[in-house]
């Protein structure tokens, strides 16, 4: 989801520093030593409603079983693990393209959502993750008692 600096400043910047860390995590590894080849990073979708924030990361060629989603203080974790094909040894491989291997994607979550709503359904490939709202916070006016 992308917010522009002057409509909402904080969470910007929060997106572009969460950008970042996905940009250098891709490059140099969590460890800080630069990779062999490029990590494999899923492509996703945020998306907001009135009732529900909306997540869908495509996952070609993963099995449902080899996908994890949790909640941590860093936010929504999905991670999991695309197999490479099982190739007899007679097998002449010319090109190899796509990305196989683990991946880790972490999408934070603003303060106004229901933690205990969360549902998840894996369809044709894409894995769709729905977050519930919850209402949010009204102002409320406060009696000021007067003591004589």
């Amino acid at each position: 989801m992308r917010f522009n600096a002057t409509s909402d400043p904080v969470r910007f910047f929060g997106e572009l520093t969460s950008d970042v860390n996905t940009l250098v995590d891709a490059l140099f590894g969590e460890n800080g030593v630069a990779q062999k080849a490029v990590r494999w990073t899923p492509s996703v979708d945020v998306t907001e409603s009135e009732s529900e924030f909306r997540i869908d990361m495509d996952l070609p060629g993963v099995s449902a079983e080899n996908v994890d989603v949790h909640l941590s203080e860093e936010g929504l974790v999905i991670s999991g693990k695309r197999e490479a094909a099982t190739l007899d040894e007679k097998t002449q491989v010319h090109r190899r393209e796509r990305y196989v291997g683990e991946f880790k994607r972490v999408v934070r979550l603003p303060e106004l959502v229901d933690r205990d709503n969360i549902q998840a359904e894996y369809v044709h490939g894409v894995l769709r993750i729905a977050i519930a709202k919850i209402a949010k916070p009204q102002p409320k006016k406060i009696v000021i008692n007067t003591v004589a």
